[in-house]
């Protein structure tokens, strides 16, 4: 290879690793504090938009020890992006903003239909005892939330919604501050670490957040077993309170 042809791809490969740092360098962000959404534009504010970002979850997520989701954002993506969700900085509020290193993964929000067995309370027809019997109205479809893992850091055109899972452990409170879209989003927020029994009405994020998704999607199990123990509400069903089940269970 000759010299000339040496230096013409040295030039090509400067050229294609500047393409690719210039996706970001001109992205700038507006922020608003009422919806949290971070809008991200190219060309300095003065080109088109390139994402709307949504955080979804609370300021400060409070969740047990463990693997938690720490975090639920939403993303309208206006085209395909190559390493959008380029990293996450996390800060220990503990240790004077100190940072720390925090293993993230991150999943996305799909659907799944579920069938389960529907039951009604029949109380013009009555047991033996005058109980109510439980009639199996036949079978109902619900939609479940289901985590699955995204394996990159790309995303794809439209709107995605994020979840973020990590490992809690005892004594966390976090602050995580990520740059995507090439830009920093300072504005978000904390998770804390709280025993379950601090748990109180307003903190619904995090783990217990999951717990009232998790017992919705026990409709389909509660509902199965209550066929096992009633069959066709012909017998037994006068003990509407036996096992936790309630008659109005539907």
């Amino acid at each position: 290879m000759d010299n000339k042809k040496l230096f013409a791809l040295i030039i090509v490969g400067i050229l294609c690793l500047t393409m690719i740092n210039a996706m970001d360098w001109d992205n700038v962000k507006s922020y608003n504090t009422e919806t949290k959404t971070a809008t991200i534009k190219n060309g300095l504010g003065l080109g088109g938009k390139v994402a709307d970002i949504t955080l979804l979850t609370s300021d400060n997520v409070q969740v047990n020890v463990g693997y938690n989701n720490i975090a639920k954002v939403i993303i309208n993506n206006t085209g395909q992006y190559g390493n959008a969700l380029k990293k996450i900085d996390f800060f220990n509020i503990k240790r004077g903003m100190q940072q720390t290193n925090k293993l993230i993964e991150y999943k996305y929000l799909d659907y799944e239909s579920v069938e389960y067995n529907s039951f009604e309370e029949d109380c013009n027809n009555r047991l033996v005892n005058g109980s109510c019997s439980i009639v199996n109205k036949g079978k109902k479809i619900y939609t479940k939330e289901v985590w699955k893992d995204l394996n990159t850091k790309d995303l794809p055109e439209g709107i995605i919604t994020i979840g973020l899972f990590t490992n809690v452990e005892k004594g966390d409170y976090v602050e995580w501050i990520p740059t995507w879209f090439g830009v920093e989003i300072s504005e978000w927020a904390t998770y804390q670490q709280v025993d379950i029994d601090q748990f109180n009405d307003d903190a619904i994020d995090g783990s217990l957040w999951d717990t009232v998704k998790r017992t919705e999607d026990t409709v389909a199990e509660q509902t199965n077993t209550f066929l096992n123990i009633y069959g066709d509400g012909s017998a037994g069903a006068g003990d509407c309170g036996r096992n936790g089940l309630a008659c109005t269970l539907r």
